[in-house]
């Protein structure tokens, strides 16, 4: 997920920080992958692979050493650091499958040869040929889907859909479901006026305290999106399903809480399986059945109004867990990672080898690197 998006634009996205706006649409890579940047020294615990803007999600391309990031759309080779863009303006409408999509993105993503995009999730496939999904926000608000092909030398992206979101949800993270659906979550409704400024002050006294603002929306093909029952929650962020779609995986931003939602049931049943000590931001599940999430420590003010949208960073901090869906245990393996000029507000993680990829949202255009011990 993810930072929610407010339904503006964020204009801190430069090296500095992620811009989670407009357009998008996934796509065919640069040829030439660029090495990363120089001048990416460690600091304290962290070292970096320095690219081109911020990685707000992350999500690993299965069977490869590739892993997706968003922000501006990309692939980042994690056992060379090399970087590639994800830009296509090409298209292969699956009309079957996405019925409700009036067509690709144009205007300003074709113009800018950039995909902007907020929460991602992959969906594996057969022999190398996966499905990605994108939160987009901008001229629509809906999920993108592309076929991402991952069989060369770097993945290879063609749009082929997309999913209209509800007219007042506030897209956040993604899962994928059975039968080629999607689960949403909606962090909070666009109607409530984002979070930052006087504007947003109600929204964070009610995420201060732990107020259910969000909820979990859920697509099927040849459906309408739908409210998963009992998905209320206090600023649910990131998402995960498990592989049979019985089971969704939420990450409660305000509280810290990583919450189980059963689907299908009647009456729904929901259950805290955990909790962190910060401000559980995306979820994602790891190769072996362990959930890792990221966020931030600080109060709510301190994370969305002082640091995120002030740039005052020096009371929050950034660290990672990972999560024990059967038993609940949580082992924290990044303890408050201080905030720098060149990295805060951690949004998201992943195991690469020996190592914790960790993606933020603040400040700087790196991924920290953290050793697993």
């Amino acid at each position: 997920m993810s930072l929610p998006w407010e339904g503006e634009k964020d204009m801190r996205f430069t090296s500095r920080a992620i811009l989670m706006t407009s357009g998008l649409v996934l796509g065919a890579l640069n040829a030439g992958a660029a090495k990363a940047a120089d001048g990416c020294a460690p600091i304290g615990k962290a070292h970096f692979t320095c690219v081109s803007g911020n990685a707000e999600d992350l999500v690993a391309i299965p069977g490869s050493d590739w892993i997706v990031i968003s922000g501006v759309l990309r692939a980042v080779n994690t056992k060379d650091n090399s970087e590639v863009s994800l830009f296509t303006a090409e298209n292969r409408l699956d009309g079957k499958l996405y019925g409700s999509c009036p067509g690709p993105l144009t205007g300003a993503e074709i113009a800018d040869k950039k995909i902007h995009a907020h929460g991602i999730n992959v969906r594996e496939g057969k022999g190398g040929v996966h499905t990605l999904y994108v939160v987009h926000h901008g001229s629509r608000e809906s999920v993108e889907v592309f076929e991402l092909d991952a069989r060369g030398k770097a993945p290879k992206a063609t749009w082929v859909g997309c999913v209209p979101a509800p007219a007042d949800a506030g897209f956040n993270g993604l899962a994928v479901l059975p039968d080629n659906g999607v689960a949403v979550t909606s962090f909070t409704r666009r109607s409530m006026g984002g979070f930052r400024g006087e504007k947003g002050k109600m929204t964070r006294e009610r995420l201060t305290k732990g107020e259910n603002v969000s909820e979990i929306w859920e697509w099927m093909p040849g459906k309408e999106w739908a409210i998963v029952p009992g998905s209320e929650g206090p600023g649910l962020n990131g998402v995960e399903a498990s592989k049979d779609g019985k089971y969704l995986y939420a990450s409660a931003w305000a509280t810290g809480e990583i919450i189980r939602y059963t689907r299908g049931q009647t009456p729904p049943e929901k259950k805290i399986l955990g909790k962190v000590n910060f401000h559980a931001d995306n979820i994602r599940w790891q190769p072996d059945g362990s959930l890792v999430t990221a966020g931030q420590t600080g109060s709510v003010d301190e994370v969305l109004e002082e640091c995120l949208a002030n740039q005052r960073c020096t009371k929050t901090a950034s660290s990672v867990a990972i999560i024990d869906p059967a038993s609940g245990k949580v082992r924290e393996v990044v303890t408050g990672y201080p905030s720098n000029g060149e990295f805060d507000l951690s949004t998201a993680a992943l195991i690469a080898g020996k190592e914790m990829w960790v993606g933020s949202i603040g400040r700087g255009a790196r991924i920290a690197r953290f050793p697993l011990q």
